[in-house]
């Protein structure tokens, strides 16, 4: 069993998709993959500094800062252009609702997940093909549809277990 879990992270619940990070997270065998969600989802917080900036891009720009936000094994990608108008770099925003996180990366086995509205929601291959082509103005509600639908399949499951 490999020591780390490869992946990216795409924003696309504001924007046109793209990848802001890849990730080469310490396994934790022992905890399901929305464990490993919510792990990567506080990596990509601006809470006290932004997660995609640098110890000494936030000291340059912003004086005398410590790094508190983003984790030592998430590489930010994509940040060209990001700059505010004073030409200091604002780094990406924080991960929201109708974002993915994927699991696995170049020939790996991939996995993908949605930031839903509590929580996280495993995609399909094909939901995810779905959600790239999405508008991006729509991915948040895509990902609730797909929440929506998970829980309507379930209740019917259990509906039909207890007339059985």
């Amino acid at each position: 069993m490999s020591d780390v879990i490869r992946g990216k992270v795409w924003f696309g619940a504001f924007e046109d998709v793209m990848c802001v990070a890849n990730f080469d997270m310490p396994a934790r065998p022992a905890v399901g993959w929305e464990a490993k969600c919510e792990d990567i989802y506080r990596a990509t917080q601006n809470l006290m500094d932004s997660w995609s900036l640098t110890e000494e891009q936030l000291n340059e720009f912003f004086g005398d800062i410590e790094k508190k936000d983003g984790a030592s094994w998430i590489t930010p990608t994509n940040m060209k252009g990001n700059r505010a108008y004073d030409n200091k770099p604002c780094g990406h925003r924080s991960m929201s609702v109708g974002d993915v996180v994927q699991f696995g990366r170049d020939h790996d086995k991939k996995t993908y997940w949605a930031v839903a509205g509590f929580g996280f929601t495993e995609l399909t291959s094909r939901q995810y093909d779905r959600w790239l082509g999405t508008d991006s103005r729509d991915r948040d509600m895509f990902v609730r549809d797909i929440v929506k639908a998970k829980a309507t399949v379930e209740l019917i499951a259990k509906e039909e277990a207890l007339v059985n």
